[in-house]
């Protein structure tokens, strides 16, 4: 695990990730303003985090995977330390930021960890969630809400008998 600065705050936060090659990546999470995503549920507003990350030198690296290991310790962290909170990213399909959340979900070994991914277009949108902390049934089911409307899809969850 690579070593991090933080700056931590209850309405967002910043983590300063330097690599093995001096490549400096600033996870920042912090709460969806209402004006950018409008949820229009208050639960989902206060409690969603988005996150961003932010290669900030010109050197360009692949996301190797001591950055994938920190950054699931800090995602960890932050979903054992705060109830309801939900960890949100939108990223284009097939990305290196994809690629990144990817491995960290495959090199997840959490029993507690949830999350689910929507695809649409070019455009996957990630919900991270710590199922003892959150009621993961109905968050999921606000949540797909959201997408139903915002985006007008056409979705239909039933039993397929198995």
């Amino acid at each position: 695990m690579l070593e991090y600065d933080t700056n931590e705050r209850p309405d967002g936060s910043h983590f300063f990730i330097r690599t093995q090659l001096e490549t400096l990546h600033i996870l920042k999470f912090s709460r969806v303003e209402p004006e950018l995503i409008s949820f229009e549920n208050d639960f989902l507003q206060n409690n969603i985090f988005e996150m961003e990350v932010v290669r900030v030198s010109e050197l360009r690296e692949s996301y190797c995977k001591s950055l994938v290991f920190t950054i699931k310790h800090i995602f960890d962290s932050i979903l054992f330390r705060y109830d309801n909170r939900i960890i949100y990213i939108s990223v284009p399909t097939n990305s290196l930021k994809h690629q990144l959340i990817e491995s960290m979900v495959s090199l997840d070994d959490n029993d507690e960890f949830n999350f689910f991914k929507i695809e649409i277009g070019d455009l996957t949108f990630c919900f991270f969630m710590n199922s003892k902390k959150i009621n993961i049934l109905t968050t999921f089911g606000l949540i797909l809400q959201y997408f139903v409307e915002e985006y007008d899809i056409n979705l239909q969850i039933g039993n397929l008998g198995v």
